[in-house]
């Protein structure tokens, strides 16, 4: 895949780092804190450090959280067009 300024092309994620993603943020959020920073070192290093990695994250933040349930396989392209990341993360 090429590469572009951006997550997603850089960081390819399987569906159990889907979820701990999703909740990482959700986490990071409701706490007060900004998860971008980590977001994007993660996608600086190809995605090496995962601060998500934790189990503890495959726990729902959100009760029924439609993100958790979303089929992220058949967008992957179009969420990762030329410019569409790099827009998400600034």
């Amino acid at each position: 895949m090429e590469r572009h300024d951006g997550w997603c092309p850089q960081v390819v994620l399987q569906d159990y780092d889907i979820i701990r993603c999703v909740n990482y943020i959700r986490s990071a959020v409701a706490a007060g804190q900004d998860p971008r920073d980590a977001l994007k070192a993660a996608a600086a290093d190809g995605g090496m450090q995962r601060p998500w990695a934790d189990d503890r994250f495959l726990r729902p933040v959100l009760e029924d959280d439609a993100l958790l349930y979303f089929d992220y396989d058949d967008t992957t392209e179009a969420m990762c067009a030329p410019g569409v990341a790099s827009a998400r993360l600034a």
